[in-house]
């Protein structure tokens, strides 16, 4: 059966992506990579290689991650505020527990709609460098 959860990739680098040159040219000998990225200079290759990409190809429809290395302080507190507005714990009418509420593309119980694009546009401002470490954290594919 496909794959169809949302991957957070909540690392260092971790939704780094890279082209198809860049991405074979550090395992080959220092002369082949010369010609190799001198080769991909004239023949462009825009095939990416990476998780991110390897998730959505396999059915997931969203990855979440970082494309540099952050502190990693902040990024806890930016996967915090992502999870709670994304999922937030509501009561649950059955069994008196709680549950969490939200599918992919729905928005949960508090989060101000959107669901997990717009909670992760409000989480960045819980970073204290929302411009490095906000900015950081992407979202590859459409969540449905």
């Amino acid at each position: 059966s496909p794959f169809r959860a949302a991957a957070l990739l909540l690392g260092c680098s971790s939704a780094c992506a890279a082209a198809g040159a860049a991405a074979t040219s550090s395992a080959a000998p220092p002369a082949q990579s010369r010609r190799r990225s001198a080769r991909a200079c004239d023949e462009p290759n825009h095939e990416l290689f990476g998780l991110p990409i390897d998730l959505l190809l396999g059915g997931a429809p969203a990855a979440v991650g970082a494309l540099w290395d952050v502190l990693g302080g902040d990024l806890e507190r930016l996967a915090l505020a992502l999870l709670q507005r994304w999922l937030p714990l509501r009561p649950s009418a059955a069994n008196g527990g709680l549950r969490s509420g939200g599918s992919v593309g729905e928005a949960g119980g508090g989060g101000g709609g959107g669901g997990l694009l717009g909670a992760l546009a409000a989480a960045r401002h819980a970073c204290e460098l929302p411009y490095l470490t906000g900015a950081a954290v992407v979202c590859y594919g459409v969540p449905t």
